[in-house]
């Protein structure tokens, strides 16, 4: 009976023991592991500056199995897009982390107004989502593209005159972020106009942030030249635009050597 019973002891004691060992593994295990969601996570970044290379050779990334339906028509404007120093502005991560200025939730006319921007760019958004994973953000700096409610800088021409205001402008650096070069996108959007105007002009300047760097020259794209006070729909040619400009290789989104990890900047 007592030789029973120091067994049961000497059993009891091997279970805590291991149960011990696994309270202290599990949390363990379950911390190191990092969320799937790459916009919920604080995620190293650092600029690159105009004189850093990318020592990868431009490769083509697979278009995403969604594109499947896109239109290729053969009517495209790929011609007026530029590539960037790493090659075509392609995204190659996902989802892309958006960040839209909040309104103020008042009533007074300038709330109101804020509200109408930010229904116009949460539109403008939705009419792009069927081809990208597009997630909001709270925070700036986990964000792709930030889209911002103000009028552009002014600039000065050659002459030294002020140009024009403009309604809007994107703007693009690019960073190390883990293993791989990417783009970053600032969007500045003025409460300038109406908002059938404020729809499509920030269709427009997404279109730059998904890569379209240049324009069309046909007035019903929403890449167009020009700006338009008329409520301008994403078209075929735009779709077949991208279509294409995700078929040319780049240095973006590919794993860079160990060794250039390492390097700091």
């Amino acid at each position: 009976m007592r030789r029973r019973r120091s067994q049961i002891w000497r059993l009891g004691w091997i279970a805590s023991v291991l149960l011990a060992i696994a309270a202290t593994i599990l949390p363990l295990a379950s911390h190191s592991a990092p969320p799937s969601n790459r916009c919920q996570i604080d995620r190293s970044r650092q600029l690159l500056s105009s004189s850093t290379e990318v020592p990868i050779a431009q490769q083509v990334h697979p278009l995403p199995a969604s594109w499947a339906d896109l239109p290729q028509t053969g009517n495209h404007y790929l011609e007026a897009i530029a590539p960037s120093r790493y090659g075509y502005l392609v995204w190659a991560v996902s989802p892309l982390c958006v960040y839209v200025e909040p309104a103020s939730l008042g009533s007074t006319a300038e709330e109101q107004r804020q509200q109408q921007w930010q229904q116009a760019v949460n539109q403008a958004l939705a009419d792009w989502q069927p081809y990208f994973d597009l997630q909001l953000v709270s925070d700036p700096a986990k964000a792709d593209i930030s889209i911002w409610r103000r009028s552009p800088p002014l600039r000065r021409n050659a002459e030294g005159q002020l140009d024009r205001a403009r309604t809007a402008e994107t703007t693009l650096l690019f960073y190390r972020e883990g293993d791989r070069a990417l783009p970053r996108y600032r969007i500045d959007l003025g409460l300038t106009q109406g908002f059938a105007g404020l729809v499509s002009t920030a269709r427009h300047e997404l279109g730059h942030a998904f890569g379209l760097w240049g324009h069309s020259d046909q007035p019903e794209d929403v890449m167009y030249v020009a700006q338009s006070s008329r409520n301008i729909q994403l078209t075929e040619r735009d779709l077949e635009t991208l279509r294409r400009l995700y078929q040319q290789p780049t240095q973006l989104g590919w794993p860079l050597p160990r060794s250039e990890n390492r390097r700091p900047e």
